[in-house]
């Protein structure tokens, strides 16, 4: 079992617990998710199994899509409706549209954001968030981060529902807090959704609750996905047998008449004749060659390819 769940994680259980379940389903040791959710969002969570895992880290530097739902009038330790409040306005002066809008605007782009300090962001090894349960509260470094859009879809005091599209290591927590402060009476995450993924959508995603169901029956090929639908996003070569055999046996594959030159760095799917999965290349410019990065080579004997 090779491939890549979309499972639609609810609220109230951690993204850890889902790999648990889908460990304990398949009996597969190599199982793992390309980006936490926290216990209060739900929504997209691409789930990696078996060979999957090994595309995991281009999975995670995909962008994302989220729907939440922003109180103001509150600060809390966690940024969310589940922290500590530890602050209040309730005689603010209600913020217009279009104040909100252009409050809004100031985090869209290339920006520097400070994560919160309940996160599973590492310092010195430690989680954040068990740093801050043992009453440690540091000063964090703002980290950039990139935010393609950010839609205001309705607006109704306290509460403000918007739809982010960003890329990766972006919290919507700290945006909440900090167009809270933006608009000076403070504000927190209530609800999150992850409305995609990368190339996973939430359209497309299998319930949690549903998936021991789908296992007990034997429909798991149903809902499990092929390995490259995570790297969609990459293009894509094709190669006749014997470049596919240089490929499975870690050779370089030259720039020729077949094969298209790259450009430095770049990384692409790579795919036999009759459009089986090969594994991810990428270019050299030193030697003019595609370099073997990730050998997949699903479904196809590998000593049948030894020299």
């Amino acid at each position: 079992m090779n491939g890549i769940f979309n499972i639609n994680k609810p609220s109230g259980i951690t993204s850890t617990e889902v790999v648990r379940k889908i460990k304990k389903l398949t009996g597969i040791k190599k199982v793992g998710h390309a980006g936490t959710l926290d216990p209060l969002a739900s929504g997209v969570l691409p789930i990696c199994v078996g060979k999957a895992t090994r595309i995991i880290e281009y999975l995670i530097d995909q962008d994302r899509s989220y729907r939440g739902i922003i109180n103001l009038g509150i600060e809390t330790d966690t940024f969310d409706k589940e922290g500590r409040i530890v602050s209040e306005n309730n005689g603010y002066k209600i913020p217009s549209k279009v104040e909100i809008i252009n409050a809004l605007a100031l985090f869209i782009g290339d920006i520097q954001q400070t994560p919160p300090m309940y996160s599973a962001l590492k310092i010195n090894g430690e989680r954040l968030y068990d740093l801050a349960r043992k009453g440690v509260n540091l000063q964090l470094e703002s980290r950039p981060v990139k935010v393609f859009d950010i839609s205001l879809l309705d607006w109704n005091n306290p509460s403000l529902d918007i739809e982010i599209h960003c890329g990766k290591g972006f919290y919507v927590r700290s945006l909440a807090n900090d167009l809270g402060r933006e608009l000076g009476m403070g504000a927190y995450l209530n609800r999150l959704i992850r409305l995609k993924h990368g190339s996973f959508f939430i359209e497309n995603s299998i319930e949690y609750n549903s998936i021991e169901k789908i296992f007990d029956e034997g429909r798991w090929f149903d809902i499990i996905m092929d390995i490259d639908s995570a790297i969609t996003h990459l293009p894509k070569i094709t190669v006749e047998l014997r470049l596919e055999e240089d490929i499975i046996n870690g050779r370089p594959v030259f720039v020729s008449s077949e094969i298209p030159m790259g450009r430095p760095k770049e990384i692409n799917r790579i795919y036999s004749k009759d459009d089986r999965f090969i594994g991810i290349i990428e270019f050299d410019e030193a030697v003019r060659a595609w370099c073997p990065k990730k050998v997949i080579n699903l479904n196809i004997d590998q000593g049948q390819y030894a020299k």
